[in-house]
């Protein structure tokens, strides 16, 4: 009766659907799925590049709904469960899972499907949202940031459903449609949906890899903080020629203002406070930087920048990603048009934006920014200095190297890339990560599949196809590499 009862237990174990998905057979059974139904694949994912969710757009707030709606419609259809709209002050998320492999982790798979605004079109070679397939690459607002990249992971996971019926690990995918507004209404969501959310793991399908050819684990990202400053001197639009020359001119004004804020030559933020809670770069982190594969002139040539500038003492890659900053990003005032408008405008404005890094508080940095402005402004007459907070605002994030997470999918990259991956750190911002820290105590794992060069944010945005299918083999594995449950002491 024990040996009849060992065998039962022993064929229940080769049998099970989990452990078939984790031999180098069955991953070429998904591999070859993929493959034979990968123009599939790519006309799903031109469907869904066509809809214009841009969150930023009032307009197209019922576009934003109609992306979520469709990626609930993709979901359904393969195979996920418990797929439905999580509703928010805004834009929806999207929730679905698989939640059947029994004694497995639950990794929770996080991306967003709103995108950019496509602005200025006229630079678009093709319709920003018209997909279009060229050399192998799929050019369209959201290509690579970040529909692309979600619909890899939601590939991955349909494959190895159609294929196998079942994954090895438990799997919830949760997709904001805030994230390029700053996810205003992310940091809510998670808490009254918390229970729902609750995993083991976390990876994000927001970001990517270093180079086509050269994998990379992202240790930290930079936080964000923004605002406008407004500059009025009048209650109505002045002749120029009637009072020029007598009355304060707020583009003047605005940018003494503005020249305040950094002393040029040194690059170093003059307001007061805005360093607070800042280190330098450690030792450790100034090798990962040194190995980094790119050199200086290879990472400005991706935009056609002639030379770095920046704060004094520190190299390009440590001031974009280990260093504060305080940037100028839009300023208005005056006469837009084509020729001339000889009139003084009544009001000036100004977008700021500051990137902050771990040890800053986003708040505290704002309340520098405002102060600075105003004492500066009492140095100059006849001016109503106002300020707009937007929601964009997010924590700076950092990680461990060798989290579980991290080191299963590095082991992961190194089997697909055939090389060890690079350690780097993020200069942008993803707010759900830090918003996930703090609500579900989850460290997260980029494992996304874009590149620096695709453009994301600007016109002629695009994502590799071939990128695309190496990132659909690498998840497929990351899932079953996890379903082994153990990364080696050394690597950890």
């Amino acid at each position: 009766m024990l040996v009849l009862s060992l065998l039962v237990i022993l064929l229940a174990y080769l049998c099970h659907p989990m452990r078939a998905l984790l031999s180098e057979t069955d991953f070429d059974t998904v591999d070859s799925f993929l493959a034979e139904h990968s123009n599939n694949v790519i006309q799903n994912l031109t469907s869904f590049l066509k809809i214009p969710s841009v969150s930023a757009d009032p307009s197209r707030k019922q576009s934003v709904r109609q992306a979520a709606l469709w990626l609930i419609d993709d979901l359904k259809a393969g195979g996920l469960e418990n797929v439905q709209l999580l509703e928010t002050k805004l834009h929806p998320a999207v929730y679905a899972d698989w939640l059947h492999a029994a004694d497995a982790p639950t990794l929770l798979i996080y991306a967003h499907y709103d995108v950019q605004p496509e602005d200025p079109v006229e630079l678009w070679t093709y319709g920003p949202f018209e997909p279009t397939v060229v050399d192998n690459r799929i050019y369209a607002r959201g290509a690579t940031d970040d529909k692309g990249n979600l619909y890899v992971a939601v590939t991955a996971v349909k494959a190895m459903l159609a294929v196998h019926g079942s994954l090895p690990v438990n799997v919830k995918l949760f997709v904001e449609g805030e994230e390029e507004i700053g996810s205003p209404n992310l940091l809510e969501t998670l808490k009254e949906h918390s229970a729902l959310l609750r995993s083991d793991y976390a990876l994000s399908a927001d970001g990517g890899q270093v180079t086509p050819d050269i994998p990379g684990i992202c240790l930290s990202a930079r936080g964000s903080v923004s605002l406008e400053v407004h500059v009025r001197v009048a209650a109505a639009d002045m002749h120029s020629g009637v009072y020029g020359g007598g009355v304060q001119n707020p583009i003047h004004a605005l940018s003494q203002l503005l020249s305040s804020l950094r002393d040029i030559e040194s690059g170093r933020v003059l307001v007061e406070g805005f360093y607070d809670g800042v280190t330098d770069p450690s030792e450790e982190e100034r090798q990962d930087i040194a190995a980094f594969p790119q050199s200086e002139r290879e990472i400005l040539g991706i935009y056609g920048v002639n030379e770095s500038y920046g704060e004094q003492g520190f190299t390009l890659l440590e001031r974009v990603s280990l260093r504060p900053t305080l940037e100028i990003v839009g300023i208005t005032g005056g006469f837009q048009g084509e020729g001339i408008k000889t009139v003084l405008p009544r009001e000036a404005s100004a977008k700021i934006s500051s990137r902050v890094v771990n040890g800053q508080s986003i708040k505290h940095v704002l309340r520098c920014i405002e102060r600075h402005l105003r004492k500066e402004a009492q140095r100059i007459g006849g001016i109503v200095l106002s300020f707009t907070e937007f929601s964009w605002e997010a924590n700076a994030y950092k990680t461990d190297k060798k989290t579980y997470m991290n080191s299963a999918a590095s082991r992961v990259l190194k089997d697909i890339y055939k090389r060890e991956p690079v350690y780097y750190n993020m200069g942008g911002s993803i707010p759900a990560l830090s918003h996930m820290k703090e609500v579900l105590g989850l460290d997260t794992t980029i494992f996304a599949f874009g590149h620096l060069d695709e453009k994301a944010h600007s016109p002629n945005e695009f994502g590799r196809l071939d990128c695309f299918r190496r990132g659909e083999r690498a998840y497929v594995r990351l899932l079953s590499q996890m379903a082994k449950g153990s990364i080696p002491k050394e690597e950890l």
